[in-house]
């Protein structure tokens, strides 16, 4: 492989960060053993973790504690102006449908480097909240059936995932995302994986400004 693609195969790697991050399905995410994980980077108060999986790619769990409610956080992901501004290498958020105040439709659209094809992926957000505790939890569902496939982009499938925002003492709470994902494509396993870690750090750095700034 020359130099130009393994750049272009890198800068694909970091447009796909979302579907990286959050394309695990719950099922896989209770097969996870504790001791699998292996902390691979931490900066800014956040905790980045992979584990192996099977297929050659990382799971990958991303850790931080804000100031503030876990209402914040859902805001900013609802705040779709401003997606491009903290999501890695994301283009274009919209949402397409809201079908209740807890559940909408999200279409993301990411850069991909010519003539590589920018990626899209449809989903399904579903938010819940414990009365009791506060916590929050959204889970993520492939909803690629919801239009048809555009011929200019190439459509990410089988997308799942979930972030868990959990109250702690001293108006902070805490944020876990987990995700596993396999980008379309030819695109290496050691790629993708090596580039996941360090655009997940990035996006993390970008939601912390987006929400705490100086």
């Amino acid at each position: 492989m020359d130099m130009n693609t393994t750049d272009k195969f890198y800068t694909l790697a970091k447009a796909l960060l979302w579907l990286l991050g959050i394309s695990l399905s719950l099922n896989l995410m209770a097969k996870v053993k504790t001791e699998d994980w292996q902390q691979v980077k931490s900066e800014n108060n956040i905790v980045i973790s992979v584990a192996a999986a099977s297929s050659g790619y990382s799971w990958i769990k991303a850790k931080t504690r804000l100031s503030g409610e876990p209402t914040d956080l859902v805001s900013l992901l609802n705040n779709t102006a401003v997606a491009e501004q903290w999501i890695d290498n994301c283009k274009k958020v919209e949402i397409l449908e809201t079908s209740s105040p807890n559940e909408v439709v999200v279409r993301t659209v990411f850069n991909a480097p010519w003539p590589v094809k920018d990626r899209e992926m449809l989903t399904r957000s579903i938010l819940t909240i414990d009365p009791e505790t506060g916590r929050i939890t959204i889970k993520i569902e492939d909803a690629s059936s919801y239009l048809p496939s555009p011929s200019k982009l190439v459509r990410m499938q089988h997308i799942s995932g979930e972030w868990q925002l959990q109250p702690v003492e001293d108006g902070h709470y805490e944020v876990i995302y987990i995700g596993y994902g396999e980008p379309a494509g030819n695109m290496p396993a050691w790629i993708a994986n090596e580039m996941l870690v360090s655009s997940m750090m990035t996006t993390f750095k970008n939601m912390q400004k987006q929400l705490q700034p100086i």
